[in-house]
């Protein structure tokens, strides 16, 4: 598939990369164009959708109530204390 990647500041290239593949239980939606991926589903927890937020042009009504993968987060994004945190993925039940 074609995407673009991202190599730095100022170059983003457009290349041929694997297509990626949804791990077992999951649904992945992409954008046609670049395979961004923007709604994640997995099986053990039905009842939730994860939604790319960075995919979304208005963000301004977002409350989100579970942040996963905080162990790699970002220092430029902080994370409201009062929010649900794991360190990866969500516990599966």
């Amino acid at each position: 598939m074609r995407a673009a990647v991202y190599y730095g500041h100022r170059d983003l290239r457009l290349e041929s990369v694997p297509e990626p593949e949804a791990g077992a239980g999951e649904v992945k939606l992409r954008v046609t164009e670049c395979g961004s991926p923007i709604i994640t589903e997995v099986s053990f927890m039905p009842d939730l959708t994860i939604i790319k937020a960075g995919t979304l042009d208005d963000t301004s009504w977002l409350d989100p109530k579970m942040h996963i993968f905080c162990d790699s987060a970002q220092r430029w994004s902080p994370i409201p204390q009062s929010s649900q945190q794991f360190p990866k993925g969500p516990p599966q039940s």
